[in-house]
């Protein structure tokens, strides 16, 4: 902008890559990864897929996407295409010293990702009002709405798997699921299995 405008600029944006839990580790997997990209080097790593297993892959890196959280976009070795992968997903990635050229544009139409193609349903939830701030972060404006008690009606699309259960006992008590009620059964009986584990140890 300085160079376009002919005018020094403040520093007005400090874009930082990392989680606060992971602040050291994850500036090295991105510049790693850019690296990669930019060079146009394959990478080998580990990935741990939406069910849990972990296995070792290589791709050729395309681009980074953020889109909640970040992500890589490659062509995958094993499947042939084009997939997405979960940047906090990855480990052990190392750069193989294997060039690769750029592929056609039919190779990289796939829309297939590493997170699997999953039904999801309407899934409606109640939170308490002091939980708003993160209502706010991680659902969009039209998917809230407010109640006359205070608390905070989201509608929002999820899978029946267990991301969405270990998400939802983040909120603790403070969230309750109205609709469906299979979501809900079972929720409640994870909830419990939680709590019988404390309930042994006394």
């Amino acid at each position: 902008l300085s160079g376009l405008f002919q005018k020094e600029t403040g520093d007005w944006i400090d874009v930082d890559f990392s989680r606060w839990d992971n602040a050291k580790v994850e500036p090295i997997v991105f510049q790693t990864l850019k690296n990669a990209i930019l060079e146009k080097k394959v990478i080998s790593f580990f990935y741990y897929n939406s069910t849990g297993k972990k296995m070792r892959r290589t791709a050729e890196p395309q681009k980074f996407l953020f889109k909640g959280g970040w992500y890589l976009e490659a062509f995958c070795h094993l499947r042939m295409e084009v997939r997405t992968f979960k940047i906090c997903r990855m480990s052990e990635i190392e750069l193989t010293g294997e060039n690769f050229k750029e592929r056609e544009e039919k190779q990289l139409n796939s829309e297939d990702n590493e997170n699997d193609v999953i039904s999801v349903v309407p899934v409606q939830l109640l939170f308490q009002p002091e939980l708003g701030y993160r209502v706010f972060d991680e659902f969009d404006p039209s998917m809230i709405k407010r109640t006359e008690e205070g608390g905070f009606l989201v509608t929002a699309h999820y899978s029946d798997d267990d991301w969405f259960y270990s998400h939802l006992l983040s909120f603790g008590e403070k969230v309750t699921v109205l609709s469906p009620k299979a979501f809900r059964d079972k929720l409640r009986e994870k909830a419990l299995k939680v709590a019988s584990l404390y309930q042994k140890n006394e």
